[in-house]
């Protein structure tokens, strides 16, 4: 809004919006005006053209209108889910006073502030993604990045010491809303949320922020969450709590805990693996044909939720991984799957109803979903009852508060209610005498109509008498004229039209004055309970929080044994030792599009062979494989079984990827420049355990440029870290590298060409292959069979005029002394100092000085 706006006297309403608006200038603000929420100024500018809404005014400001622009309340909702979805917030702002009660505007406070990470309503959010908020915060040279769910209560944590790391944390959890301090370094870091906002640095204070953590969850410091000395954890933490508080208008009671994430014990999966992997986005962008949407049996929105969280943050514990394989294992062996899935396709998303049930902002609907998920539970413990699993045990040994808040639902709330609290009639009949009293009242209208029409009509003789109502008159008794003569005195007339006289008597408006009482003191009744209901909920929210944990946790369990039936799958199994070997993997999202039977593959990686090159055709299925190894081992660690006929994982702290070329030119970057900057990545950061898939390194350059760096990278990674790495190539030069490293092995994929086509068998085999069939996948293409000779052609031409690639390549990675120390040495072992007279050898010593070699 522009300064003449404040500077102009305004009427009292008017002034009254300019001071609510006052506290929210960045956001819109919808203010309560009756039936409609009204927008006022630069507000109804843009929510006019955002909601394609007609632009209105109201009095004047400075001789011009004040724009206005509104929207009915009863469907604020659609206009609200189209602003979230454009990365608007929005404050809204209700009436609280009642009209006419006191002189001067109405009261009116804003009770809700909505922004696109602090969603909580089921219509807002997908059911099957979190809907994070973050904060990010840097200090003392680490990131730290705070995030909140806050329709299921969870609050994390987590540092990191590079820009890269918390750059993969952000794709990780994917939040809608981004909090930074004004200073941070990196802000285009957060382009991709839907919403992202700069505040001062003063809400960083590492005081202030020790203070409101502690007060929040009643400590004396923050020892015993695991990051007191923390910074940079400390200030995003609390800068994000304080700012979700302010938009909620709440305590935030339901967030009991902070949960301090270390890299450590997940595996670290970059931004690049992520995307290469298609863990639960295609390459376009969309959830189909990922492994998400691959190994999904879940039944509940909690265990999809917890599903998707498990794919991106693979543990590495694997004791705990054994316990969630464990559970699957049980499942399976004891035919319980099916019966479980049964039961948990009629439990609801109790974990977003329960924080709506913190937040006061609960449905009669919600409780009534509640409550059919707690009667399902008594089933489940009946299924699960013999199983020694952990987490399959938790389900029995839930106490019985769940039965007592089913009877409390049951005795208060009607089947069916409405979806909002303001609709009323969602108390069941026979709960609260005195409501039913109102309610008969409300209900007996029409008998009470006909029973007093009838008897006035006995009484005085009068056919034509009707008693009737409308909104104007309310309650009249209605004569025709050639009867009105007969109407008693204590008849009042209130209005005469052409053929009928009407009337108003003290019992009919007595009558409907107790009515008009009743409505009121029916909702009025109906909220009390209400509250009292939501009240008893509230003091259970320890108790509810755990039974929604444990169902999402046997939902996933549940998941994966249906998945490793459907789909033949095997349990792995964890080692100590640096291995990784697999019998006869599959693509679990390859063969799950194929109309054929997948070809299976095996792989070994131990103390022997610590890095694979793999040469072969386009389309023979090197990158199929590649990935394929990566997916079994990350399946294996979100205790999942694997497709394999066996499978076993050593140590695994990170995987990486550099597969296909893509570029972003938006930052200025090329193809080959990407290319680099992954390679980079994986070389500045893998270790022993790590799991390394390079593909086509090098091909966004010059032949010999890029035979080089290929070269280059794979001397270093054996040289350094030496992580288990498949490098796939079609520069096939480089299989001479397994005679300069023992724990190199080459492998390939083999093709048959046949007159004008090409068989791929899909089958890795030992040793290395020498050619591409790169022209008989472009004749597969449909190149035009003249380029396709002419290419024929030059490639012998080629091949007839280059020399021998390898023996460049070890030249060009010796050194200038290097080189010439050898020859020096090859001169020296010509001469047969057996033969050589003293004079002989001063003149090859000058030689040697003057190094005439």
């Amino acid at each position: 809004m522009s300064k003449e706006t404040f500077s102009q006297k305004q009427t009292p309403m008017i002034q009254q919006y300019l001071d609510i608006k006052s506290e929210y200038p960045e956001i819109l603000l919808f203010y309560r005006m009756g039936d409609f929420y009204e927008l006022f100024f630069d507000d109804a500018k843009k929510a006019s053209k955002l909601l394609d809404l007609t632009l209105t005014s109201r009095g004047k400001n400075s001789d011009n209108p004040i724009p206005m622009a509104g929207v009915p309340f009863h469907s604020l909702e659609n206009y609200l889910i189209k602003l979230i979805k454009l990365g608007e917030s929005i404050a809204i702002c209700e009436q609280l006073g009642i009209s006419g009660s006191n002189k001067g505007p109405m009261e009116r406070k804003v009770t809700k502030v909505i922004t696109p990470g602090t969603l909580t309503d089921e219509c807002f959010l997908n059911e099957q993604n979190e809907n994070l908020i973050a904060c990010v915060s840097y200090r003392n040279k680490r990131y730290a990045l705070a995030t909140i769910e806050l329709s299921t209560a969870q609050f994390n944590i987590s540092e990191y010491d590079t820009l890269n790391a918390l750059q993969s944390s952000l794709i990780k959890n994917f939040p809608t809303e981004v909090l930074y301090e004004e200073n941070f370094p990196n802000p285009d870091l957060f382009a991709s949320s839907i919403s992202v906002k700069k505040l001062s640095s003063y809400k960083f204070n590492i005081d202030n922020c020790l203070f409101i953590l502690n007060k929040h969850f009643k400590t004396n410091n923050l020892d015993g969450f695991g990051f007191s000395s923390k910074h940079a954890a400390i200030s995003s933490a609390a800068v994000l709590l304080e700012y979700v508080k302010n938009c909620q208008k709440s305590t935030l009671d339901h967030i009991k805990t902070i949960k301090v994430s270390h890299q450590d014990d997940y595996i670290i999966l970059d931004a690049d693996t992520r995307k290469h992997l298609e863990l639960t986005l295609n390459t376009k962008e969309n959830g189909k044909n990922t492994l998400y949407s691959c190994i999904n049996k879940t039944q509940t929105a909690m265990g999809a939720r917890l599903l998707k969280k498990l794919i991106h943050e693979p543990i590495r514990d694997t004791q705990l991984l054994n316990l969630k394989l464990n559970c699957v294992a049980e499942l399976i062996q004891k035919d319980l799957f099916n019966d479980i899935a049964n039961e948990l396709n009629h439990v609801f998303d109790i974990e977003r109803i329960i924080s709506r049930i913190a937040l006061k902002s609960v449905t009669p609907r919600d409780v009534i979903k509640l409550k059919t998920t707690l009667q399902k539970i008594p089933t489940l413990q009946n299924i699960l009852n013999n199983t020694t699993s952990n987490d399959l045990k938790k389900v029995s040994l839930l106490s019985d508060t769940y039965k007592s808040i089913v009877e409390r639902i049951s005795s208060i709330l009607v089947e069916n209610p409405p979806s909002t609290v303001r609709d009323g009639n969602f108390v069941l009949e026979g709960f609260n005498q005195e409501l039913d009293e109102w309610r008969a009242l409300s209900k007996n209208v029409d008998a009470y109509v006909a029973n007093y029409e009838k008897e006035e009509k006995k009484k005085y003789s009068i056919d034509s008498l009707k008693v009737n109502y409308n909104k104007v008159h309310g309650f009249f008794i209605q004569i025709s004229k050639a009867q009105a003569v007969k109407a008693p005195s204590h008849y009042i007339r209130k209005q005469t039209l052409k053929n009928y006289e009407r009337y108003t008597v003290e019992a009919l408006a007595e009558y409907e004055e107790k009515l008009i009482k009743s409505k009121t003191e029916i909702l009025n009744l109906e909220k009390k309970i209400w509250f009292e209901l939501v009240d008893t909920l509230y003091k259970k929210l320890e108790e509810l929080q755990d039974i929604a944990k444990i169902l999402s946790l046997i939902d996933v369990h549940n998941s994966n044994a249906i998945s490793a039936i459907e789909n033949s799958y095997t349990r792995p199994t964890f080692t100590d030792e640096n291995i990784l070997s697999i019998k006869n993997g599959r693509h679990p999202v390859v063969e799950k599009s194929l109309d054929s039977t997948f070809s299976p593959n095996n792989t070994n990686f131990d103390e022997t062979i610590k890095m694979m090159i793999i040469t072969g055709p386009n389309m023979g299925g090197k990158s199929t494989y590649m990935r394929q190894t990566a997916l079994i081992t990350l399946m294996a660690h979100i205790g999942s079984y694997v497709p394999a006929e066996s499978c076993k994982v050593g140590p695994i702290d990170r995987i990486f990827t550099r597969i296909g070329a893509s570029d972003d030119l938006s930052s200025g970057k090329s193809t080959f420049m990407v290319e680099m900057t992954e390679t980079a990545n994986i070389l500045n950061n893998a270790t022993k355990s790590s799991l390394v898939l390079l593909d086509e390194i090098g091909r966004g350059t010059s032949t010999y440029d890029g035979l080089s760096i290929a070269w280059a990278t794979s001397e270093y990674l054996m040289e350094k870290s030496q992580p288990l790495t498949m490098f796939a190539t079609h520069y096939y030069e480089l299989t001479n590298l397994e005679a300069q490293f023992k724990k190199i092995k080459n492998f390939h994929f083999d093709a048959v060409e046949q007159i004008n086509d090409i068989a791929f068998n899909h089958k890795i085999k030992v040793g290395s292959t020498s050619r591409s069939f790169g022209i008989s996948v472009a004749r597969l293409a449909g190149l035009p069979s003249a380029v396709i000779e002419s290419a024929k052609q030059k490639i012998l031409a080629l091949e007839k005029e280059q020399g021998d690639p390898y023996v460049s390549l070890n030249q060009t990675n010796k050194s200038d002394s290097e080189l010439e120390l050898n020859k020096l040495e090859k001169k020296i072992q010509s001469i047969d100092l057996n033969n050589t007279t003293p004079l002989e050898s001063l003149n090859f010593l000058k030689q040697l000085q003057n190094k005439n070699y």
